[in-house]
């Protein structure tokens, strides 16, 4: 039985189907859902470094992708690093299948781009151009 596109059952049966995702993370950190998008949000202290827990939620996401039948696109994934400006860059490998994620200056989440706090704001950039 097919769902009509456009009708309301779609959305509803789809928030039925990712019900679970978000426990599957865990506690620690955020997952935002979108029929097309999924972010998955750390805090990290740097104090206190924990890059094995998100390899570890990233590997849990990617197992509830499969058995469930979804596609995640690793091309298409990316990660960020947003922080304060005074914090000192550090290497870190984000891995994804077995593959290191891309770590990017910007992205887009919400329709609104995101930058690294290290990086200086579009406006600036705009304003002195003038």
């Amino acid at each position: 039985m097919d769902v009509p596109q456009g009708s309301i059952l779609g959305p509803f049966l789809f928030l039925v189907y990712i019900n679970d995702l978000p426990y599957i993370v865990g506690d620690n950190h955020d997952i935002v859902l979108f029929p097309d998008d999924t972010s998955l949000i750390f805090k990290l202290s740097r104090q206190l470094l924990k890059y094995d827990e998100v390899n570890n939620a990233i590997s849990k996401l990617v197992n509830w992708f499969n058995v469930n039948n979804f596609h995640l696109n690793g091309t298409k994934t990316k990660c960020i690093k947003l922080m304060t400006p005074n914090v000192k860059q550090l290497n870190t490998n984000v891995i994804l299948n077995g593959e290191k994620l891309s770590l990017v200056d910007t992205t887009i989440f919400l329709g609104i781009k995101q930058r690294e706090a290290s990086m200086e704001p579009p406006y600036i950039k705009t304003s002195k151009q003038t």
